[in-house]
């Protein structure tokens, strides 16, 4: 993972000046939340194709992940058993079969565990303030963006990468009020790649899709901050 997405992701939550003239470090690191959210989306990296045998599993920070246990799609946001856990590799729950989908779509190690402690340590470092990001990941193995975007077509189990960002947001939302923690999101990583090498309508469909997201995320959030859409490949 390169540094500048690292600081891609950290500008994403330290948007909004200091209030009463603060310096411009300060202004900076004028952290929103208490919990700082990050949605990876996208296709084989952005699942962690090849990323085993999975290295990072001690969280020496407070970042935390969505657990889904063992929970069937289509999962509601509101079931009792869903509970915040330690960010540690895998992000999420094993995908048992390609093509796969949220909650079983992960294949390895993502960038998200490496990811959310850089930033920790980078806000750390920079203020003495402590940072907790939650990650979470619902990219899709080998799937086109027709299957990432909001009312995708299903084909199998394929496109249910929208929702599932949505899901995860509304439990995440329900589960920090019930934890007296503030919670939105900062920022969508999009890790696609070779799918959509002959789309030329690429372009516009990010942007729909940053659209969608921000839209979406709000409703659920309150928040008025703008979500980043940060594209990596």
């Amino acid at each position: 993972m390169k540094p500048g997405l690292f600081c891609g992701v950290l500008a994403a939550f330290s948007m909004q000046a200091a209030p009463g003239g603060a310096p411009a470090q300060e202004s900076r690191l004028n952290l929103p939340w208490d919990w700082s959210g990050v949605i990876g989306t996208g296709q084989s990296l952005a699942v962690g194709d090849g990323g085993s045998p999975v290295k990072f599993t001690n969280q020496v920070y407070g970042n935390l992940k969505l657990s889904t246990g063992s929970l069937p799609w289509p999962i509601d946001p509101n079931d009792p058993s869903l509970a915040m856990a330690p960010l540690v590799e895998p992000v999420g729950r094993r995908a048992n079969r390609y093509p796969s989908s949220w909650p079983e779509n992960i294949s390895g190690e993502t960038a998200h565990g490496a990811m959310a402690n850089q930033v920790t340590a980078l806000v750390k470092a920079a203020s003495g303030r402590d940072f907790i990001g939650v990650h979470g990941e619902v990219g899709e193995n080998g799937q086109c963006m027709t299957f990432l975007k909001k009312n995708a077509t299903p084909r199998g189990i394929s496109g249910r990468s929208f929702e599932a960002a949505m899901i995860e947001t509304k439990a995440i939302t329900r589960l920090a009020k019930a934890a007296g923690k503030t919670y939105g999101v900062g920022a969508i990583i999009i890790t696609h790649g070779e799918c959509d090498a002959g789309n030329m309508n690429y372009e516009n469909d990010l942007y729909q899709l940053w659209s969608d997201y921000n839209t979406d995320i709000a409703a659920i959030t309150g928040q008025q901050q703008k979500v980043q859409m940060i594209v990596s490949q």
